[in-house]
């Protein structure tokens, strides 16, 4: 897997400080289409192709930043622990979806 260079990094972390900051996150495989369609003022694509990043590479990366702004919160948060969550999360929606399929 190919590194991120500085200007795929600072357009990730706008991305995912916007979604932090404004309760909406965004969904990693439109910033990767939107990576492929972004265009500066002067209206020059601000990737090249060989720059262009998946969707999975783009949710690692997230990933990787709640684990670190987690970890800023408290120094035992690890990895796991995000799993972890995310999985009580996953269980609690489809628990949710399960509960509005009875009443219906």
């Amino acid at each position: 897997m190919k590194r991120f260079n500085k200007n795929q990094t600072k357009y990730l972390d706008e991305k995912f400080d916007k979604g932090e900051n404004t309760g909406q996150k965004y969904d990693p495989e439109e910033v990767s289409q939107e990576m492929r369609r972004f265009k500066d003022i002067y209206g020059k694509r601000r990737f090249k192709e060989e720059k262009f990043r998946s969707s999975f590479q783009i949710a690692s990366y997230f990933s990787r930043l709640v684990v670190k702004k987690r970890q800023s919160y408290n120094p035992l948060y690890t990895e796991e622990d995000l799993q972890a969550e995310a999985a009580a999360y996953e269980f609690q929606e489809m628990n949710e979806l399960a509960a509005s399929d009875k009443e219906n």
